[in-house]
Parts: C-alpha cells; structure tokens; sequence
C-alpha cells in the first residue's frame, strides 16, 4: 500500500498512520493503531514508550522513530521551524567536533585515565539511538555521533567503532569515592565518538552476569530515580549521588543495606537486573510488599521501609522470605527482578 500523499505527518489520519506503517513492512501492526486511534497528531510527538504503550515492541519503535526522523521536512510553519532547530543544532555539534579535536590533537582514539571535568555536552537521544537486543543475556547497543558522551561501567564493552575514543575516569570532587560507596567501581568509563563529521557509528555493552536491561527514562520520574547498589549499566552524563535508606532499619534488614545510589539527570539510564523485571506503579499510599534481595530501583516519591511477613514465628523461620521484607509506599513506581542473586548463590552452592 502507498504512504499517504499528505507530507505533514501531523495531518495524517488513523487511515493514514496505518498505509504509513503498511509502506515500512509494518502493517501486520495497524490493529494497534486503530485500536488506539493513533493518528497523525499523537504519531509527531510520540516517544518510544508511547509506542511500547499501545503494543509496539521494542525493535519496532525504533523502526518506526527512524523511518519518522528520515521523512523530507513539509512546508508546515511547524517543520519548517523543527528542520531550523535541527540545523543549529548541527552546526553547534559541528562547533563541539571542532573543539575537541583541537583539544585531542591525536586522530586515533587512545584509552587513558584521569579525573571528569565539567563540560558542554548534548543529551543521546537513546529513544532513536539505543537498541537492547536478546532475551535474559542481553547486549544494549548506542549509536553515537561526534562529541556524544556514553558512560559505562569498566568491563561492559564489547564492541565499538575505532573512531569511539575510551576514557577510564574517577568522577572528581569525591565523585570516585561517592560511586565506590553506593556499589559500583571506583572507576567509570566514557566513550566519546571522534568520527569524521556528518558520521556516526556504534558501540555495545552488556552487563557482567546473565541480566535483563531496563531503560528508564529520568525526565518522566521527576529526574530522579534510586537505584540498588551496582544496577547502573550505562548513561549520558548524569550525576550519581548517596542515598540513605529512611530507617535504620531498612538498612540493617532490607538486603540492600544503608546506602543506595541516586541517579539524576536528564535522559535515559540503563539498568540491569536478574531473570524476569516487572514494573510496578503505585497509587499514593498503595504498598507494595517485595521480597528481600528482588528490589532493583524506585522513583525518588516511593517511601522505602522494611516490615516483617506476620503470620507467626512459622512463616519467619519455614516461609522462606526471611524475617523482613522491603515496604514501598507510593505513589511512584517501583521495578522488580525475579532472581535474587544471593539466594541463587546459595542454591548454587547447595547443589555443588
């Protein structure tokens, strides 16, 4: 079927949207929109999770947000003024490129180490960019293009383009200190893409056990989420800061102990979890009861405390859950994994 005539995507009817999807091999998909009555008007401003939202999954919301982005702007005033808006911030890229490379001198990409220092940076845009591809052993692929900053836990990389230059980084200003004490490495990596300009080219994480990868996107949590220790895979430039837990308590029993990491920025962030992640949103005031060692991450409005199962000395002792198990209440959201890797450690070592 032939896309619609009508450039201006905003335009397009349900009718339209779904020829238009039909046009990029992606018709078996119109039920979603017509069901959803998606028409032009949401299609021009949706986002990734919009999409994954009313079906799509994941690969083809990628499709779907690169075959928008390389549609001939319209004449519409509205595209007109967006195609403007891409070309400064082109030229601003171009002026970034330009800067570095005169700052690295070296074409060929070298890895060194040093301390972050505050600088200028765009912001991945990782709904277009980023790829998770695989089931429970996943890899999280990135496009980048001149002067994009990715940071990444040492070790996550297999493979990137020879123009990616490699950084091996502390934090600065106690930032080294403050990553060592909520759970990760001393030790962070950037990846910066040096491509000739007008270029663009990959590189690839995973995490360092059999895990699931989580984008979360910190604009739609207030900026803020906060994490367990150790559950940051990758990221633009965020700041990571020291979480306490609201009890002693929650610290001596929760599993996750007195400190957690808090993420804040603006962007995506890539978590990383064990088996099967579920996401659950609460109401104000709703709890949520999760069992010891299975809390991956929470938004910044969730309350986190610790309570026991109840039920008697029985199920403390036979039940299996331990004697505490973590409290959120909401409102907020709340992300879950399935396996606890400590508890998986002990089965492990029961069976050896």
């Amino acid at each position: 079927m032939a896309p619609p005539e009508e450039e201006n995507v905003s335009k397009w009817s349900v009718k339209d949207v779904t020829d238009w999807l039909d046009s990029i091999s992606l018709g078996h998909k119109s039920d979603l929109i017509e069901t959803a009555k998606f028409d032009g008007e949401k299609l021009s401003g949706a986002s990734a999770e919009d999409l994954q939202a009313i079906g799509f999954s994941n690969l083809q919301c990628k499709k779907i947000l690169r075959e928008l982005e390389s549609r001939p702007a319209s004449g519409g005033a509205a595209l007109q003024a967006e195609n403007a808006s891409l070309k400064q911030e082109m030229a601003e890229l171009r002026a970034m490129v330009k800067s570095l490379q005169t700052q690295m001198g070296a074409s060929k990409p070298a890895a060194s180490t040093g301390v972050i220092a505050a600088r200028p940076t765009t912001v991945i845009p990782f709904c277009t960019r980023a790829v998770i591809e695989g089931a429970q052993t996943q890899v999280l692929t990135v496009t980048l293009s001149p002067g994009e900053v990715l940071r990444a836990e040492p070790g996550a990389m297999v493979h990137m383009s020879y123009y990616i230059k490699m950084e091996t980084k502390t934090g600065g200003g106690g930032g080294g200190f403050r990553r060592l004490m909520t759970g990760q490495s001393l030790f962070l990596t950037e990846f910066t893409y040096m491509g000739p300009k007008g270029s663009a080219d990959t590189i690839a994480l995973t995490p360092d056990f059999p895990a699931e990868i989580i984008p979360v996107n910190l604009d739609h949590y207030q900026r803020k989420i906060i994490c367990q220790r150790g559950s940051l895979l990758a990221s633009g430039l965020i700041d990571i800061s020291i979480e306490f837990t609201q009890s002693f308590g929650a610290g001596f029993f929760g599993g996750e102990g007195f400190i957690l990491q808090g993420l804040n920025g603006s962007g995506y962030v890539f978590l990383n979890a064990r088996g099967t992640v579920l996401k659950k949103d609460l109401d104000a005031g709703e709890k949520l009861i999760v069992a010891t060692g299975n809390l991956v991450a929470f938004s910044s409005t969730v309350k986190y405390g610790i309570t026991n199962m109840g039920g008697g000395l029985q199920n403390d002792f036979f039940g299996g859950e331990g004697f505490f198990v973590s409290e959120m209440t909401g409102p907020g959201t709340v992300w879950v994994e399935s396996h606890d890797m400590s508890r998986l450690w002990k089965e492990m070592q029961s069976k050896v």
